[in-house]
């Protein structure tokens, strides 16, 4: 790869604004120079973080900014999979197995201050990030095994920024809180404007904690957390949820035009050429809240089932074909929430909880989705969604976290719920509107399909008095046929 194909994988995903602040302040071409040499001292495959992650950090709203945390250079390890565990933010990291020592120590103060229960379990700080906690080393690399190996080829650059972003929200009077822990953070102050809120400490790490005699003076005493905190919600500006967790609650449904409703799995699996199905999931909770998408199920033409002969005991594998149905609707729900949300989440952030009130893929998902061998799926319809939900859960739990999926009672089945603050009335609100747009696009397919027939219907009559002077066999065959071609295309629209 050449010099500038790295350059432009670093970059690609950085947004203008912190393009536009590099420009202003002068330190766009010293950015590029300080790449450079980073990339001509080093080869690639040496580079912690990787080149798409080095600029993590421009990759969140500048405006949004509210603290500054100041690490030092980017872990320099990998973990099990021989995976850098730096992604270009401080003191984060996609290690799912092992918590660094000062991240650690952070947890420690946040647990002191009473900001979070536990030491969560997800050590990647990007919940942090998306509410404005400027996560900022002093070198944004180092070499895979080394610390601090590209601390002095950064020194420069990181000077100008951290005084670039001090003077960017100065002059708009905005005031940023600055968390400088340990010397070479606090070397940082003199690029910080007057008007900012500077806290200082000792470095989390745990040979700085055994260093100081003084309790009080320790780093998980420093209750800087709660100290922020409340110095946002005194500029009438909201505080940081310090979880690192970040925790997806999505509401998935079906609907199908033979059982509108849904009743009944033995209702459910009914259906032949004429059934239409749709989907739908809404996310309410998380990064991507208020996210929601449809969609009609297709015929499924090659869905494998596995066989037992109640008197042989032989086990035989077999395909039929599946119509949609209001069970299928429902497990394809399960399926496009999951593939959205693991295509677009970061790793290790956090937990999916999926809501339906399909009773069936409840208990299904939870039965068979650690099931590796296919023996165990004996007689169990709908095994294409069943092996696609247990593929899903096996790249979520490596990717992200946890998947839960829990049932929830269906809208129309109970009254609303009187406390509207409560996670019942939130089940009953978001299945109602999950339900709402999965029918809404079910009648909408079905409505633009009967106006196509009807106006093939009328170009049929258009031109029967044509058709009937001729008085011609072959063209009631015709006719014939071109039912037949109509009722195909029917088939596979669906």
């Amino acid at each position: 790869m050449s010099l500038n194909k790295k350059l432009d994988k670093i970059m690609q995903n950085v947004r203008v604004d912190w393009k536009r602040l590099f420009r202003e302040y002068g330190i766009e071409k010293l950015l590029k120079s300080t790449l450079e040499q980073v990339l001509t001292q080093d080869k690639t495959s040496n580079i912690t973080p990787a080149l798409e992650n080095i600029m993590t950090w421009a990759t969140f709203n500048l405006s949004d900014i509210k603290i500054v945390i100041c690490g030092q250079d980017p872990y320099y390890s990998v973990d099990k999979k021989k995976r850098r565990v730096a992604h270009g933010l401080a003191f984060s990291t996609l290690d799912l197995n092992k918590c660094p020592p000062s991240l650690a120590s952070i947890y420690e103060s946040l647990v002191k201050d009473k900001l979070i229960e536990t030491p969560p379990i997800i050590h990647n700080l990007t919940n942090w990030s998306k509410q404005g906690v400027l996560l900022l080393n002093t070198a944004l690399t180092t070499r895979i095994g080394e610390a601090n190996a590209h601390v002095n080829i950064w020194t420069s650059f990181t000077n100008k920024l951290f005084l670039a972003i001090s003077e960017h929200f100065a002059v708009r009077n905005k005031r940023l809180i600055y968390m400088l822990w340990g010397k070479t953070a606090q070397k940082k102050m003199f690029n910080i404007d007057s008007i900012h809120e500077i806290l200082t400490t000792a470095h989390p790490s745990p040979m700085a904690q055994r260093s100081i005699i003084n309790e009080d003076e320790k780093f998980v005493n420093c209750r800087h957390f709660s100290i922020a905190n409340t110095k946002l919600e005194q500029q009438d500006d909201k505080g940081i949820n310090w979880n690192t967790v970040i925790e997806h609650v999505i509401y998935t449904d079906g609907s199908c035009n033979l059982n509108p409703y849904g009743k009944g799995v033995t209702k459910g699996f009914k259906a032949n050429e004429d059934s239409q199905a749709s989907w739908a999931y809404i996310i309410h909770n998380g990064p991507f809240k208020g996210n929601r998408d449809s969609g009609m199920v297709k015929i499924a033409t090659d869905v494998p089932i596995i066989l037992k002969d109640a008197g042989t005991g032989k086990i035989t594998k077999t395909k039929y074909i599946a119509y949609p149905t209001s069970i299928r609707s429902e497990g394809i729900a399960l399926i496009k929430a999951l593939l959205y949300i693991y295509n677009t989440q970061p790793r290790y952030t956090g937990k999916i909880i999926i809501k339906c009130d399909c009773n069936h893929w409840v208990k299904a998902f939870n039965k068979y989705k650690w099931i590796t061998t296919n023996r165990k799926l004996i007689n169990v319809r709908n095994l294409d969604i069943v092996i696609m939900l247990r593929q899903i859960n096996a790249k979520i739990d490596e990717k992200i976290g946890v998947l839960i999926v829990k049932g929830v009672k269906a809208a129309h089945e109970r009254k609303r719920p009187e406390d509207i603050n409560s996670t019942d009335y939130d089940d009953w609100s978001c299945n109602d509107v999950v339900d709402k747009i999965a029918k809404s696009t079910l009648r909408t397919f079905i409505s633009e399909n009967a106006d196509q027939n009807t106006d093939a219907d009328n170009k049929d009559d258009s031109g029967s008095d044509s058709d009937s002077s001729s008085g011609s066999d072959s063209d009631d065959d015709n006719k014939d046929t071109d039912k037949d071609d109509d009722k195909n295309k029917k088939i596979n629209q669906n």
